[in-house]
């Protein structure tokens, strides 16, 4: 029986790229995994019923784990990932230098903003397939 994750499941690191505003991750690991980490867990925080069907306040909470557990603690592997996303070239959203603060906070705030619109891209599309699916059942 299909899911509303199906299809985003199905979705590989260079679709996911695309839906995070990113470049496709490079010959580097880094990028694919935190790409598909952020999606697994968007995934598994639907299947167990975190995320409204509709949106709601509470969506906020789950949105901001997910975001703020994207960029990897250890500092090497969280340059990998900057680098093979080329998160470099992101901004703050306040208009601020990133680079004005320490270096490894500053990559892993760029990371989690590259994180928040795959999230929000992703609920998008799970959202619509959960309507879609709706539909054929009353249908």
């Amino acid at each position: 029986m299909p899911t509303p994750t199906d299809g985003v499941v199905e979705l590989e690191a260079h679709h996911l790229s695309r839906m995070a505003g990113c470049a496709s991750p490079g010959s580097g690991e880094a990028g694919r995994e935190f790409l598909l980490a952020v999606r697994a867990n968007v995934v598994a925080a639907w299947e167990a019923g975190r995320f409204s069907r509709y949106g709601s306040d509470r969506d906020a909470d789950v949105i901001t784990e997910i975001v703020d557990d994207a960029p990897e603690t250890h500092t090497h592997q969280r340059w990998l990932e900057f680098v093979d996303l080329e998160v470099y070239l992101e901004g703050l959203p306040d208009g601020r230098s990133m680079w004005q603060d320490d270096l490894t906070e500053a990559a892993g705030e760029a990371l989690k903003q590259v994180a928040g619109r795959l999230v929000a891209a992703l609920l998008v599309d799970i959202r619509e397939a959960a309507a879609e699916l709706e539909d054929l059942d009353v249908g």
